[in-house]
C-alpha cells in the first residue's frame, strides 16, 4: 500500500455538474465564498435585507453572518435529502 494512502476510502463515480448561477447565489450568501457574479449576489443581499448594502460593510464579519442566517434554508435545500438536518 502507498504511504498516506486512506484504504478505508469511499470510491465512486461522480458525475460533476455545474451549479446555477441561483445555487451559487445561496452559496455564497451562506459560505461568504464568491460562487457567483458579484453584481448579482449583491442585488440578491439587498433584496433579502429589504434595504441597500454598501460595498464596504461586505468587509465585516457581522454583514456574512446576517447573510448566512438569511441564506440558511435555502442552502440546506441544496443539499441531499438527511444532509444538514439540524
Amino acid at each position: 500500500m502507498a504511504r498516506g494512502q486512506d484504504t478505508n476510502a469511499k470510491t465512486h463515480d461522480v458525475k460533476s455538474e455545474k451549479i446555477t448561477e441561483d445555487q451559487g447565489i445561496i452559496m455564497t450568501g451562506y459560505t461568504g465564498i464568491m460562487c457567483c457574479p458579484m453584481d448579482r449576489f449583491h442585488k440578491d443581499a439587498e433584496k433579502r435585507l429589504g434595504e441597500p448594502i454598501l460595498a464596504r460593510e461586505m468587509a465585516t464579519p457581522e454583514f456574512w453572518e446576517k447573510m448566512k442566517r438569511l441564506y440558511r434554508d435555502d442552502f440546506l435545500e441544496l443539499l441531499p435529502t438527511g444532509e444538514g438536518d439540524s
